[in-house]
C-alpha cells in the first residue's frame, strides 16, 4: 500500500505553483514566500530551512491567515531539517521529477491525497497520478490546501483509516 499526499508526477505541473503566486494575496505574504524561495539556495543551517519554511506556510493553506499555522509551526518546532536536501533541489528549481510515464508500474494499492485549494501540488496533478496508477484511489478535500492533514486533520486521517480498512 502507498499513500500519496499533496504530489505531482511531473514537472508540467510547475507552472500552477508560478500562477498560483502571481495570484496569491496579500501582497506582503506573496513577496515574504517570494523572498523566502529565493533564498533556498543559499541556505546552510537547518535553522535557516526552518525560518525558510515557517515564511512559506502561509502559501500551503488554504487561508493564509489561518490560526493553525502558528499552532503547526509551535508543533514542529522540534523538526530537524537538512539544508544540503533544499538547496540541492532548489538549485534544480524542483526539477527533475518526471515520474508520469511510469506511474503504470506502481502495483500495490494507492491512495492519492489532495487540496482543492493547494496551491503547489494542483488537483489535476493529483488526478494525473490517480489515473496513472491502476489501483488507486483519490480523496480531494474541497476546503482546504497543501497542508491537507493538518487544515482538515480528521477528515485526512479518516480517509486514511478507510483506505487501509479496505485493503483487509
Amino acid at each position: 500500500m502507498s499513500i500519496i499526499s499533496s504530489g505531482f508526477p511531473s514537472a508540467r505541473f510547475w507552472d500552477h505553483v508560478e500562477k498560483s503566486m502571481k495570484s496569491f494575496e496579500p501582497a506582503e505574504l506573496r513577496e515574504q514566500v517570494t523572498a523566502s524561495w529565493e533564498k533556498e539556495t543559499e541556505v546552510e543551517t537547518a535553522e535557516q530551512v526552518a525560518e525558510l519554511l515557517k515564511d512559506q506556510l502561509p502559501f500551503h493553506f488554504a487561508n493564509p491567515m489561518d490560526p493553525l499555522i502558528t499552532e503547526y509551526g509551535e508543533r514542529a518546532s522540534g523538526t530537524i531539517y537538512s539544508p544540503d536536501v533544499l538547496r540541492f533541489f532548489a538549485k534544480q528549481e524542483y526539477g527533475g521529477i518526471e515520474v508520469e510515464d511510469r506511474l503504470g508500474e506502481v502495483t500495490q494499492p494507492t491512495l492519492v491525497l489532495a487540496g482543492r485549494h493547494d496551491r503547489a501540488c494542483s488537483v489535476a496533478a493529483s488526478e494525473a497520478i490517480a489515473a496513472g496508477i491502476p489501483n488507486s484511489d483519490q480523496v480531494v478535500f474541497e476546503n482546504i490546501a497543501h497542508m491537507t492533514f493538518v487544515e482538515e486533520n480528521h477528515a485526512y486521517l479518516g480517509a486514511v483509516r478507510k483506505f487501509l480498512g479496505s485493503q483487509d
